[in-house]
């Protein structure tokens, strides 16, 4: 798949919500793909679309900035819709992994609105 056919699926899957979750497993398998644009727009797509499978396969991505910055995306849309031990799962597993010092601050606060503090 060219990055160009990949780019304009993700373009229309943005504003359809069943296309989401039907091609959600299909973004799952392009984060391993061997050209790394396409992996990176696979990792920027489930990001946006942060749901529970989206988290999941980010989660089981190699950690990258992009897959990073997509997981804390749907954990802070985890927050916001109430969802509380989703975004903290996301946030704990951001915590053990070898990242940043702005990404683990940015956890720990995570964590912290969680507990509601």
């Amino acid at each position: 798949m060219s990055l160009y056919y990949l780019q304009k699926f993700l373009y229309q899957l943005n504003r359809d919500e069943a296309g989401q979750e039907r091609y959600g497993s299909d973004l799952a398998a392009l984060l391993g793909d061997s050209d790394a644009s396409i992996a990176r727009a696979a990792a920027i797509a489930l990001g946006a679309i942060r749901s529970p499978e989206a988290a999941k396969a980010l989660a089981g991505a190699k950690p990258t900035a992009i897959v990073t910055d997509a997981s804390l995306a749907c954990a802070e849309e985890f927050l916001a819709d109430g969802k509380k031990a989703e975004a903290l799962a996301t946030y704990k597993r951001l915590l053990k992994e070898d990242h940043p010092k702005h990404i683990k601050l940015a956890a720990t606060r995570g964590m912290l609105a969680c507990a509601g503090k």
